[in-house]
């Protein structure tokens, strides 16, 4: 073999041989969505510093794009239905909720997913409502609710 294409075949195969593998695509919508399936209890539940829950128990399922509340023990009362759309391209991650049947029930918050724990801050989406971005420090109106998957 020529010493010319012998050094040409050694190039190219050391040159193919160590490309960087590609970039990991950042975690989208239907990643989020996917972690956001299944059963959820609520932990926290808080409004201007009051605690909203108080000794109910409360759930959330979730189910594709439906968020549901439910009260009481296992699949429990259904209390109100919710379609969720997540937007994780902002920072922080955002969601708009839709009152499924009820269109004037809108709300507007941020979410934090951090394996069995979801974080959660929301407003009314009125008009002129800014959309809550701080999980430390609440305004006054917003709501504040902590989840963790239910192992049940």
């Amino acid at each position: 073999m020529r010493p010319g294409l012998l050094l040409s075949l050694v190039v190219v195969v050391t040159a193919t041989g160590f490309a960087p593998a590609p970039m990991p695509r950042p975690k989208g919508f239907r990643d989020d969505l996917t972690a956001f399936q299944g059963q959820w209890a609520v932990t926290k539940y808080e409004s201007n510093g009051r605690n909203i829950l108080g000794m109910r128990m409360l759930r959330v399922q979730i189910d594709k794009q439906r968020w549901q509340f439910h009260t009481g023990v296992g699949a429990g009362t259904v209390t109100a239905s919710y379609d969720i759309v997540l937007d994780p391209k902002t920072s922080p991650r955002s969601f708009d909720w839709r009152g499924a049947g009820m269109p004037a029930s809108q709300f507007i918050g941020s979410y934090q997913l951090d394996g069995n724990k979801l974080t959660i801050v929301f407003t009314n989406a009125g008009a002129g409502m800014a959309r809550p971005t701080s999980f430390g420090t609440i305004r006054p109106g917003d709501y504040v609710m902590v989840l963790t998957r239910d192992k049940s």
